[in-house]
C-alpha cells in the first residue's frame, strides 16, 4: 500500500517493523520507511537489490492485487488499531505485549501477507511443537480473558 500510495509514508509513522506479524512485510516497510526518510527512490525496481528473490516475488504478488485506493488510508488505520487493540487489551489484563515479528509458518503470518492484518496472539502453550510442549491452564485462561476484553473493546 505504502508503494503505491508514498504520501501515507508519515501516517505511518506509529507502525513499527516489529508489529507486522509476516517478517517479509516488516522488512518491506522498513526499507520503505527509510528509503523515504533519506529521500531515495520507493519504485519496485530500486528496491530488488534489498530484497531476497523471494521476497521480491512476494511484494509483486501483493502488488497485483487490486487495491481500493479510495480506502488505503483507512486500511492502514485499520492494521495499526487492530494491534493497538490487542496491545491495550493485554495491558488491561495484566500481560505485558512481548511485540515481535514471527518467522513465518503460521495463519496469521501468512494472511497478513496476504493482506488481511491478521496479528499473531499468545495461546498460553510453551515450547511450541517440540517433544516438551505443554500448556499451562491458568494461562489459557488468560488469553480467554484478553479475547474477551478485545471483544469488548471492538464492540
Amino acid at each position: 500500500l505504502l508503494l503505491l500510495e508514498p504520501e501515507l509514508i508519515p501516517e505511518a509513522e506509529e507502525l513499527s517493523p516489529g508489529q507486522f506479524s509476516a517478517p517479509p512485510l516488516a522488512k518491506v516497510y522498513d526499507l520503505i520507511r527509510r528509503r523515504h526518510g533519506e529521500g531515495r527512490s520507493l519504485q519496485l525496481a530500486a528496491l530488488t537489490g534489498a530484497l531476497s528473490p523471494e521476497e521480491m516475488s512476494l511484494v509483486v504478488e501483493l502488488m497485483e492485487q487490486p487495491v481500493d485506493r479510495a480506502n488505503s488510508r483507512q486500511a492502514l488505520k485499520d492494521y495499526m488499531e487492530i494491534i493497538e487493540t490487542a496491545r491495550a487489551a493485554m495491558l488491561k489484563n495484566g500481560v505485558e505485549p512481548n511485540i515481535i515479528p514471527i518467522r513465518g509458518g503460521t495463519d496469521g503470518a501468512r494472511l497478513s501477507f496476504m493482506g488481511l492484518p491478521c496479528p499473531n496472539l499468545c495461546t498460553g502453550g510453551e515450547n511450541a511443537h517440540g517433544k516438551h510442549e505443554f500448556a499451562v491452564l491458568e494461562d489459557m485462561e488468560k488469553i480467554v480473558d484478553i479475547l474477551k476484553t478485545i471483544v469488548e473493546i471492538v464492540e
